[in-house]
């Protein structure tokens, strides 16, 4: 359903966090979805430095408060 939405209707009801690079083709493959299809609030990487878990967190909370009406 997330997916349909997301296409269809253009909402951001998907986030991706990739723990670790994932070429664009396997994405595709594996989950009929493409990088350009989202936001980049919704598009997140596991950060390798653990300093950065606490700026992580924060965008991922930022990415689940926001909401993509369509106009």
């Amino acid at each position: 359903h997330a997916v349909q939405q997301a296409i269809e209707q253009n909402l951001d009801s998907i986030i991706l966090i990739f723990l670790e690079e994932i070429p664009d083709y396997k994405l595709n493959h594996a989950l009929c979805l493409r990088r350009g299809m989202f936001k980049s609030h919704c598009i997140l990487n596991w950060p390798v430095q653990k300093e950065r878990v606490n700026a992580f967190h924060h965008k991922l909370k930022v990415a689940l408060g926001s909401r993509n009406s369509v106009h």
